[in-house]
């Protein structure tokens, strides 16, 4: 069966200190996040399957990281960012296969042309 382990606990010690000032909230990082991804009906030779795996992978990173800092507050926007980015990108590396890297790869060149 196709599964990988989303290990957020590293990355998310970036976004600790975004996590510890808010109230009531445990920083991610002291509750090893992880999240658990099954994939076993994603065919990965195939774009459509690539392309959702890398969603299914944004999505979870994005959950493990916390809640979404307002623009505003712009060194915890950035921190939390920084942590769905690395998070995302380690993933796809962990998930070992070509069209997956080959396409994340890609649309993360895109965004960094489009931000410029």
């Amino acid at each position: 069966m196709k599964t990988m382990t989303l290990a957020l606990a590293a990355t998310l010690s970036l976004a600790s200190g975004m996590a510890s000032a808010q109230p009531g909230h445990t920083p991610a990082s002291e509750e090893g996040a992880r999240i658990v991804l099954r994939y076993p009906e994603l065919d990965l030779t195939r774009e459509q399957g690539a392309r959702t795996l890398i969603g299914r992978i944004q999505l979870a990173a994005r959950a493990a990281c916390g809640a979404e800092p307002s623009p505003l507050s712009l060194g915890e926007y950035q921190a939390f960012r920084r942590c769905v980015s690395q998070a995302t990108s380690r993933s796809v590396t962990r998930v070992d296969a070509p069209l997956v890297t080959a396409i994340y790869r890609g649309d993360v060149q895109r965004q960094l042309l489009a931000q410029r």
